[in-house]
């Protein structure tokens, strides 16, 4: 089956998808400010301090030095920063 209906049912289909495109963030800070927002509590504070160190990264982080910085537990760490 394809991603978009196909026959009798394409009439109906295209409000759905004329409301949902309406819905898409226009800009890349939109899609983040729409994606944080929807971040349950419980998963807001595991995250918060892994996207604090991707923001003040002075460069994009490859995937291994992520996988560090979420492997640290900054809440046993004096002051909240690992060493």
């Amino acid at each position: 089956m394809g991603i978009l209906p196909t026959g009798n049912s394409m009439p109906l289909f295209l409000p759905s998808l004329r409301r949902i495109l309406q819905e898409v963030p226009e800009s890349l800070d939109e899609t983040y400010e729409h994606v944080l927002k929807n971040i349950n509590k419980t998963t807001r504070v595991r995250v918060h301090r892994p996207l604090q160190c991707l923001t003040v990264a002075m460069r994009p982080l490859r995937l291994e030095e992520l996988a560090e910085v979420l492997a640290l537990d900054f809440d046993v760490a004096p002051g909240g920063i690992p060493s």
